[in-house]
């Protein structure tokens, strides 16, 4: 009896153990390919973002020297920074090990899933429905792609603080150690990303299907969500000294009721918004299973306590797609889905219990399992999607062609490549999804003016600035187009607007000082020069060019004076110009 007790104590029997292995296999194998992929998307700017906060020691550069830099994708994710900088630190940079604690990651999740299943159903439907989620296709974003390690990290610590609650509602815990546990994972989530803002609403919604009620289950559910509360306020209290408040309103991305639905859609029938593997039986046999769950399964789950707190959950996670909280990540896209998911899992789980207790006699494990493959294969099929910028983008352009970003995003890389035809496409593409996108028909100049067709880029960068006509950038882009068609005074009055939008620009008072040098105004190219050199003082264009003119005018004393600055910049530009200074002085 004393053993019974202890292994159902400690949940360590010799079917769950079974079932947690399981589970942990099945996960890692699934993703197993991810440890051979590359760096997509906006992963090298994530591990730079973290490089670079690091460059000048640890916690003191984390939480003093420099706190605007813990700013990852508009969330305070100082914790997520860590552990892509340790992952950096570990792995010499390479792609492996950011993937590899990835996968280690979402395995750890599934088996946090399983513990927090097992006490809303039996064993039987709890392993089922933590493979589901293992295997749910609408999660690949998440663990391929590396830059979505901030909502991996959250929906880890949430999932813990979870698994405490579950742990102290099943008396296995005493409330103190649970409470204390708990909200050290809650606090980790809120410092990894802020989906967690809505984790004590979560915890609480679950709570209130793990018991019957009496005043022991009302005490923990108010000392959960206090604590849950306190926590989000330390939180606040961190990050708005340096950052302000998280920002109002909705991310990029679709947002609004008809997101809501469309990511509710795509949790429910599980094939991936953007980048979806199109063609072929898996994924066709992924949305018959998808739908039969959806419509049979869900039915019977809300019939259930549970299975209307599970619903609750996906609910709650899916809110930030509406922009009605408080949200600083710049978009919502898959990789938000992971938690939502974990709800729709097991709502899914507990309708599947609840229908074979209606139809007693209707053995339908085997078939819940048969469902499970499909998905599985899409999942493993979608590595290939991550394996390459170019990879990704064709797939996402492909499988969506009305999707805009998708052709700038693949216009891009085209252009990377040096494929500047194929990248003109993609970019004409997008300005025909997107008129109003100077994106595209910047992408469309730049990719042009390389293959020589400068009228083309003129006309491109001239409709880009009409619909940006306070972007630096893109003015200077135009200006450079000018200069190369010899139109001097069209180019200046935009060097000069992009002085006025960024006095900063060192780039464009050199190339005005050109202008005005070309022109004989020698005082004002002089002071363009100087300007540009004040900014950055190793601006080697600038300080050739200006000892240049000097050198010209006879300013003999003040161009030596340049020439050895250029020296300390530029040793071969500087002895070339000296060469040819010579030169000029004894023909």
């Amino acid at each position: 009896m004393v053993t019974e007790r202890r292994n159902e104590t400690f949940g360590r029997g010799r079917g769950d153990i079974v079932a947690l292995l399981l589970i942990f296999a099945v996960s890692l194998g699934i993703y197993s390919k991810a440890c051979g992929l590359g760096l997509t998307g906006d992963d090298l700017f994530a591990i730079s973002h973290a490089r670079n906060l690091f460059a000048n020691g640890w916690l003191g550069t984390l939480f003093l020297a420099a706190p605007e830099k813990t700013i990852l994708y508009g969330s305070y994710s100082p914790i997520s920074l860590v552990v892509l900088r340790l992952a950096d630190m570990a792995g010499g940079g390479a792609p492996f090990a950011f993937h590899a604690i990835s996968v280690v990651l979402h395995a750890a999740c599934a088996v946090f899933a399983f513990s927090i299943f097992k006490r809303f159903m039996g064993r039987p439907f709890a392993l089922w429905a933590a493979l589901f989620f293992a295997v749910h296709p609408a999660l690949t974003e998440t663990v391929f792609h590396i830059s979505a390690l901030p909502h991996l990290l959250t929906a880890f610590f949430v999932l813990m603080a979870a698994h405490f609650l579950v742990l102290e509602a099943s008396g296995v815990f005493v409330p103190s150690s649970a409470r204390f546990w708990g909200g050290l994972a809650m606090l980790c989530a809120l410092f990894s990303g802020e989906a967690a803002f809505l984790a004590p609403l979560g915890l609480f919604a679950l709570d209130s299907s793990l018991s019957d009620g009496g005043a022991n289950a009302d005490a923990r559910r108010r000392r959960w969500l206090i604590e849950g509360s306190f926590l989000c306020s330390v939180y606040l209290a961190a990050r708005i000294p340096a950052f302000g408040f998280p920002e109002w309103g909705p991310p990029e991305g679709p947002t609004g009721i008809w997101a809501f639905v469309k990511y509710l859609g795509l949790i429910s029938i599980p094939v991936p918004l953007y980048a979806r593997h199109e063609g072929g039986v898996p994924p066709l046999l992924a949305f018959t299973s998808a739908a039969m769950t959806l419509f049979v399964f869900i039915y019977y789950a809300l019939r259930e306590r549970g299975g209307r707190a599970a619903f609750a959950w996906a609910l709650l996670f899916l809110l930030s797609a509406l922009g009605v909280l408080p949200w600083s990540s710049p978009r919502f896209s898959e990789s938000g889905l992971y938690l939502p998911v974990l709800g729709f899992c097991l709502t899914a789980g507990i309708g599947a219990e609840s229908h074979s207790r209606i139809y007693i006699g209707q053995n339908i494990r085997f078939i819940l399992y048969f469902l499970l493959f499909p998905l599985l294969v899409v999942t493993f099929m979608r590595a290939e999607v991550w394996r390459s910028d170019k990879n990704l983008y064709e797939h996402i352009a492909d499988s969506n062609p009305d999707y805009a970003e998708g052709h700038i995003m693949l216009g891009a890389v085209f252009m990377a490549e040096g494929l500047w035809s194929d990248s003109t496409s993609e970019y004409l593409v997008a300005a025909t999804l997107s008129p109003s996108d100077p994106r595209a028909y910047e992408g469309a100049a730049k990719s042009s003016f390389m293959l020589g067709k400068y009228n083309m880029a003129e006309r491109f960068y001239e409709k880009a600035v009409e619909l940006s006509p306070g972007d630096a950038k893109l003015r200077y882009g135009y200006a450079n187009v000018l200069h190369n068609q010899q139109k001097h005074s069209q180019e200046e009055g935009h060097l000069i607007a992009v002085i006025a939008l960024d006095p900063e620009h060192y780039a464009a008072w050199s190339d005005l000082g050109d202008i005005y040098q070309m022109e004989g105004h020698y005082k004002e190219a002089s002071e363009a020069y100087l300007k540009a050199l004040k900014i950055k003082p190793d601006h080697a264009t600038a300080l050739h060019n200006l000892v240049m003119m000097m050198a010209k005018r006879g300013e003999e004393s003040e161009a030596s004076k340049y020439l050895r600055k250029l020296e300390e910049v530029d040793k071969r530009g500087a002895r070339f110009l000296k060469m040819k200074m010579q030169s000029a002085k004894n023909p």
